[in-house]
């Protein structure tokens, strides 16, 4: 009798072609009773790892019954049911639609005492047409009556091209088969791809050890060509490339990554499927239907180390990866490396002596000397045991690019030196380490001049050593800014006009550079000041003007004992003042000479003194 389908194939649309393995998968057939079990003999040699048993080799307790690491092919369980109750009695699968016992008598299924490790025990290498797909799976029964532990198969295939094997792959996985009551045979399966490959190994592997439970029986396996469907399948492996070379070499160098997330991503950005890598780091994708897709590791996946970075792919994420009706996509790899961080500092300061900072610079005068103080440190958790370096690129508008404090180590750090370079590259910096222990650093002070003005960025950057990635690229970087800034550009402007008699002063009369009038009459005087925009502001800035020797200061010619006017703007704010003739009171003096204590002049302020006289 054929083998029953596991019902894949055609539930994906498909229709099922011949059963590859022998005798239609069904362990074919023998007459007997349940008081008179039949027992078939053993497997053809390489079929499996465990040991054959029938009731010729072992008599007692339980004739032909397996013990641990061994098996049998018959047609019931009658020969353990009957005498200790452990297991369920119940007969093969084939000719049964569902889970249930066929009650057939006559049909054979294998019967298993799983072993005391992990083991195949079932495999064979069948004949296969390239890029096709086919039905591949196996019925299942646990048959403990009571808890126990449970089997666990692992369904796989190693496809065969050219006479050489590909990386196997894990097409199913059945998790821990609990035992049920009534005893109840369950399929496990896939439609997988042959791809290019034309023989196949197919194995059912026990990932469960045996000793108190595990025992199972097994029937109806299937590998059974299915046409017609527009699918395709995709596989590869997540490891971490201890070696650097970009390619898994599991486990002579590299290491599995598992329990990893890999995500299949259509045309339109959703995630259709999802894999998760085995101990092996190996991941699948079955049954896909033909597209192009996006594969990639879950962003952010908890078991990725925050210190791994992903280098082949850069990102971990493949686009345009096609699947086509039949394909089978092998190698889609996603290689991480363990990284390092490497970090820059940069701090600055105006001459040889005061705190370094990060902290702008927004007034240098030009023509002084500016000293950077530059770190290369390593911030992360693991030593850094190759050369790393740091660049700094200064401004070409600094001049005399010196080292006045030589590179020295902190931390355990070895191997600490740095030197400007020549000719077109005079202004750039190279601080190097041999190797730096984590907290470890290496600092140099350099010194340039600033000759000309302008606003000027500088940035020092951190490098990893030379094919080692750096997981933490975000303190790579370190910028500061300075400001050069030329002297105080200070203008001045002298007015004056005719307000009449004091009696009736003409608040409207204009200014400007020449004026008449006759004794009694009352003069104003203006003087205008202004530094200009973008350059140094001006310390303890002064104005003085002489009255003329026909003029006598108006004491009081703004109103109670104010004889000065000052009006000042910056940043588009004017605010008048009025200060005293009286002297030291105030900014403001007025007798023989006017004068305005302005104090600091700031760059694109301007102001005026106004004072008002009388002609003799």
């Amino acid at each position: 009798m054929a083998a029953p389908s596991l019902g894949i194939c055609t539930a994906l649309g498909g229709t099922l072609a011949t059963n590859l393995f022998e005798n239609d998968g069904s362990f074919g057939s023998l007459s007997g009773t349940p008081a008179n079990p039949t027992w078939a003999g053993a497997l053809a040699p390489g079929r499996t790892t465990l040991k054959y048993i029938d009731n010729t080799i072992r008599t007692s307790p339980w004739a032909g019954s397996p013990e641990d690491g061994e098996y049998t092919v018959s047609n019931s369980s009658a020969f353990r049911s009957n005498f200790n109750n452990a297991w369920w009695y119940f007969t093969d699968h084939t000719g049964s639609t569902t889970g249930a016992p066929s009650n057939n008598l006559n049909g054979l299924m294998m019967v298993i005492n799983a072993s005391f490790t992990a083991d195949i025990f079932y495999q064979q290498t069948l004949t296969v047409t390239p890029n096709t797909n086919y039905e591949y799976g196996l019925w299942i029964m646990n048959m403990l009556r009571v808890s126990g532990i449970t089997p666990d198969i692992q369904i796989e295939v190693d496809r065969i091209v050219n006479g050489t094997a590909l990386p196997t792959q894990v097409v199913a996985q059945t998790g821990d088969i609990a035992p049920s009551n009534p005893a109840t045979w369950r399929p496990f399966g896939a439609v997988i791809n042959s791809g290019p490959a034309t023989q196949m190994t197919v194995k059912f592997r026990n990932n469960n050890p045996g000793g108190g439970g595990n025992d199972l029986a097994i029937d109806d396996l299937s590998f059974t060509g299915c046409t017609g469907l527009n699918i395709g399948s995709l596989s590869g492996t997540v490891f971490l490339d201890v070696d650097r070379n970009n390619t898994p070499n599991i486990p002579a160098t590299d290491s599995a990554l598992s329990g990893v997330t890999v995500q299949l991503v259509n045309a339109t950005g959703a995630v259709t499927a999802s894999a998760v890598t085995t101990s092996t780091g190996a991941y699948s994708f079955l049954n896909v239907p033909a597209a192009t897709y996006t594969v990639r590791v879950q962003p952010s996946d908890p078991p990725i180390s925050p210190t791994y970075v992903a280098t082949s792919p850069a990102g971990a994420q493949r686009t345009g990866v096609v699947i086509s009706n039949g394909a089978f996509i092998v190698n889609q790899d996603f290689g991480y490396q363990q990284g390092v961080d490497v970090q820059a500092l940069k701090t600055q300061r105006v001459g040889s002596t005061g705190n370094f900072s990060s902290a702008a610079l927004t007034a240098v005068p030009r023509t002084r000397f500016v000293q950077y103080q530059l770190t290369l440190s390593n911030a992360g958790s693991i030593p850094i045991l190759a050369p790393s370096s740091l660049q700094d690129v200064l401004d070409s508008r600094f001049t005399s690019p010196s080292i006045v404090t030589a590179a020295a180590a902190a931390g355990g750090a070895t191997g600490c030196a740095a030197a400007f370079g020549t000719g077109s590259t005079a202004n750039t910096l190279t601080l190097t380490a041999a190797t730096l222990p984590v907290g470890a650093s290496c600092v140099v002070t350099v010194q340039v001049q600033a000759t000309t003005a302008g606003a000027l960025t500088n940035t020092a950057t951190a490098f990893p050593p030379s094919g080692i990635p750096d997981y933490n690229t975000s303190n790579n970087r370190a910028q500061v800014a300075t400001t050069v800034l030329n002297p105080p550009a200070v203008t001045l402007s002298k007015s004056a006009r005719n307000l009449g008699l004091p009696t009736a002063l003409n608040l409207a009369a204009p200014y400007g550079t020449v004026i008449t009038g006759k004794p009694g009459d009352i003069v104003e005087y203006c003087l205008n000041y202004a530094n200009a925009a973008g350059v140094l502001d001006a310390p303890n800035f002064v104005i003085t003007d002489a009255l003329p020797p026909n003029a006598v200061a108006w004491l009081v010619g703004y109103g109670g004992s104010n004889g000065l006017q000052w009006r000042a703007t910056f940043a588009g704010v004017t605010t008048t003042t009025l200060l005293t003739s009286g002297s030291g009171d105030d900014a403001g003096d007025l007798n023989t000479s006017a004068v305005l204590r302005v104090g600091t002049l700031r760059s694109g302020g301007s102001g005026s003194l106004c004072f008002r006289t009388t002609i003799q």
